[in-house]
């Protein structure tokens, strides 16, 4: 049986203690017609070589070095060399199941679609993984529930699912029909300029396609990172976040969406806004300094006008509470209001720890 080639593209940057166990995982795929891509994004660390040095181990791995630039311009890197008909992304701190990507494979050609959706698994480690269902339902999308079931929710979700995320935005866990991203020039915008490039990209691959296949497929492990320059606090990430939602509304008018978008694109801004006002509540800073920075936040024209629109009555209790003091520019309480959350989550996660190594009940 002939089976397509599949280009399965990795960005590379300051991940030595990961790369192997992630490209192995790749390499010990059941589907074994691929095509690897490591991009070396300028890593300072032994990356570089490790790269290299796999390619020589391995015919189907191809390995570009570039100046650093970030995570979406490598992906862009490696899509300008894939020759797979089909395209998948791994980030280098994860890895995958073995049949992960037959899995994929399946899906998409015994539904002749252009996209398919996967789930994914959360992990601390090697050993403790846990799947996360899918939320939407698991059937083949076609016509106009393309774009009304899919679309409209990787842009954000109603005010009235439960979930701040309906589709997760990633890239990975997906596969991509290559056709779609060539023909119609799609890329990654970089993560230096606004953050979310995922989501953009993802929206622009679906909206140029005609089936879309959703499936509880768990084989990506997601690694939580606690190290992850994403998780840490970046003075830039204020002007990426507001940049995030002036795209995000010109992605709609190019889409065609601005009457069905409703709160759909301030509702995943809000997600951003406390994500980014909460690496500053956890940051190094002092504590006047970390109340500067949320006020610069709250004090924004395009957050104070998202505020007054969205009807955070719709959100859980604690979201809505945290919304309010946004909302009125308490400062103050939307810094104790984290502070207090991210203690909570630290004391339930210390139980579970103690829990699974055998100490305390």
């Amino acid at each position: 049986m002939c089976v397509s080639l599949i280009s399965v593209i990795i960005p590379v940057y300051n991940v030595e203690k990961y790369l192997y166990r992630c490209v192995e995982s790749i390499k010990n795929q059941t589907y074994a017609n691929l095509e690897i891509i490591l991009v070396d994004d300028g890593s300072p660390d032994n990356c570089p070589q490790m790269c290299d040095e796999l390619a020589s181990e391995d015919k189907r791995i191809k390995v570009i070095h570039k100046d650093n630039g970030g995570q979406g311009l490598a992906r862009n890197s490696g899509l300008e060399i894939a020759t797979g008909e089909y395209v998948t992304f791994v980030d280098s701190d994860d890895w995958i199941a073995d049949t992960h990507i037959a899995n994929l494979y399946s899906a998409i050609t015994e539904n002749s679609a252009d996209v398919v959706i996967g789930s994914h698994s959360v992990a601390t480690d090697t050993e403790n993984i846990t799947p996360q269902q899918i939320r939407i339902e698991q059937k083949v999308y076609s016509g106009k529930e393309v774009e009304e079931e899919i679309l409209l929710s990787v842009i954000g979700p109603d005010v009235s699912f439960p979930k701040d995320v309906q589709i997760e935005s990633a890239v990975w866990g997906k596969l991509y029909r290559r056709s779609i991203i060539a023909e119609n020039n799609i890329k990654f915008p970089s993560e230096r300029i606004a953050v979310g490039e995922d989501m953009f990209f993802n929206a622009l691959c679906i909206n140029f396609s005609k089936r879309v296949v959703a499936i509880n497929e768990v084989g990506y492990n997601y690694f939580e990172n606690l190290k992850s320059t994403t998780r840490k606090y970046n003075p830039l990430r204020y002007e990426r976040t507001i940049n995030f939602y002036t795209n995000t509304c010109d992605l709609v008018k190019k889409c065609g969406l601005e009457d069905k978008i409703s709160h759909r694109a301030e509702r995943t801004f809000l997600l951003k806004l406390r994500t980014a006002v909460k690496l500053v509540v956890m940051s190094d800073m002092t504590r006047k300094q970390k109340f500067s920075e949320i006020r610069r936040y709250l004090n924004n024209e395009t957050v104070a006008a998202v505020l007054a629109n969205y009807p955070i009555d719709t959100f859980v209790p604690a979201i809505k509470l945290l919304a309010k003091f946004m909302r009125s520019k308490n400062a103050a309480g939307v810094y104790y209001l984290i502070k207090f959350r991210e203690a909570a989550k630290g004391q339930k996660l210390l139980k579970q720890s103690l829990k699974i190594i055998g100490i305390g009940k």
